[in-house]
């Protein structure tokens, strides 16, 4: 075996050791290590990508059927906030991924009047931020985020960096792995909107999306980043009869496919 591959394991390792609180997520890693050689590989992404560029529409078009009127209006309303968040993610030493697609985040939102948001990733914090200034609109509400430390990375208090601080009030940060998060977060109440970027492989979203779909109430929004990458999403919208909006855009000169249920 490669020395750099099992000094890179031995890292990540000692890493979960450091946090008593992902201890069991360390125990599920290293049965899937185990496992991987006895099973193929769930991910065909090739697939996933022919499916969502069949059915994909475009931001406009999708604003269009979402009956959003002013898809901008948050860059505008809040250019302040948004100045500083560009300013603090270039500080940063890390590269933590594009800012996704938050205007549809912070419409949809908007459209159902919510209350009680989930989110499962966080990392920079965009579509945190996303929703937490539509709770600033309302002032009112609370969005609850779940999201697990980078691999092997120190940088556990940089979650969520771009959202101000004047913000995080409404704001309920879980550091769990997505299957202990969701447990602690979804008890007794329901959402209004969730949104998932945090584990993506296929069993990570096979295991997540019935648990999260289950917490949403009727008439609510489901959003699922990067459907592309594999079948778990086309499988879930077949598994629950709901026809999904696939909606095609550009984040950091990446075509990305963001999936819309609704429930």
């Amino acid at each position: 075996m490669d020395i750099r591959i099992t000094k890179h394991r031995i890292n990540v390792i000692i890493w979960f050791l450091k946090r008593p609180k992902l201890y069991k997520q360390l125990l599920r890693e290293l049965i899937r290590f185990l496992n991987q050689k006895q099973h193929p590989t769930l991910e065909r992404s090739v697939e996933a990508e022919k499916w969502c560029g069949l059915k994909s529409i475009s931001n406009v078009d999708a604003m269009e059927i979402l009956e959003i009127e002013d898809p901008y209006e948050i860059k505008v309303k809040y250019k302040f906030e948004f100045d500083y968040a560009y300013k603090v993610a270039n500080l940063m030493d890390f590269d933590w991924g594009g800012e996704g697609n938050g205007m549809i985040l912070y419409h949809l939102a908007k459209k159902l009047n919510a209350v009680n948001i989930l989110e499962t990733g966080v990392a920079y914090g965009w579509s945190s931020l996303s929703f937490l200034l539509y709770l600033n609109d309302i002032n009112e509400g609370k969005l609850t985020s779940i999201d697990m430390p980078f691999f092997n990375t120190l940088n556990d208090d940089d979650v969520g960096c771009v959202i101000p601080y004047y913000l995080r009030d409404k704001w309920r940060l879980l550091n769990y792995a997505d299957k202990d998060g969701l447990k602690l977060a979804c008890n007794k109440q329901l959402f209004d909107i969730a949104h998932y970027d945090s584990d993506k492989s296929y069993n990570g979203r096979k295991n997540s999306y019935p648990v999260i779909w289950s917490k949403i109430r009727l008439g609510g929004f489901f959003i699922s980043d990067d459907v592309s990458d594999n079948l778990a999403f086309k499988e879930f919208c077949e598994y629950i009869k709901n026809e999904p909006i696939i909606i095609k855009f550009y984040d950091n000169r990446k075509t990305k496919y963001v999936g819309v249920l609704k429930k």
